[in-house]
């Protein structure tokens, strides 16, 4: 995980799923949308991308090498630093 400060954090996270109607706005512009490739892993590292601190998500997958990312626009500046 890397915060918005750009501290990177190695351990995994886990998010609780937003309830459904923060899930989707009136525009469609916060939809969760998916390949036939995807399984569960892939779309639950979706579902976190839909909020409204979460920059970006990435999934790797240790099955197939497939990689997911997901991000959003954002007002504020993201400065990486390791």
């Amino acid at each position: 995980m890397v915060t918005v400060d750009g501290t990177i954090h190695e351990q995994m996270i886990r998010l609780n799923d937003l309830p459904e109607e923060e899930r989707s706005s009136a525009d469609g512009s916060r939809k969760i949308t998916s390949t036939d490739w995807m399984g569960a892993r892939h779309m639950s590292a979706l579902k976190p991308s839909l909020r409204e601190e979460v920059v970006a998500t990435i999934t790797l997958s240790g099955e197939t090498g497939r990689v997911t990312t997901s991000t959003t626009v954002s007002t504020r500046p993201l400065n990486l630093r390791s």
